[in-house]
């Protein structure tokens, strides 16, 4: 499904800043999943699969955004070298 938004430069900031939010809160859970586990070693698997896999869709839109506004694949790299 695809969808054709406008936003004004500010709307598109603030959507740009709750996906960064988004991402750090995803990144956390999958950081703080240790803290979690269950018996079940299979289940363990399956949680972190999914909080991984949406952490990397949220990723995803959080690239197109960028690219959206302007930014061009090496200043995301540079960026994403920067902070990791």
């Amino acid at each position: 499904m695809s969808v054709n938004l406008e936003l004004d430069k500010s709307e598109l900031i603030i959507v740009h800043e709750a996906v960064s939010l988004l991402m750090t809160v995803k990144s956390a859970q999958i950081t703080n999943f240790e803290n979690r586990k269950s018996k079940d070693e299979e289940e363990n698997l399956e949680r972190l699969f999914r909080k991984m896999d949406s952490y990397a869709n949220t990723a995803d839109v959080w690239v197109k955004i960028l690219k959206t506004v302007g930014a061009t694949q090496e200043e995301i790299s540079e960026f994403l070298r920067e902070k990791l």
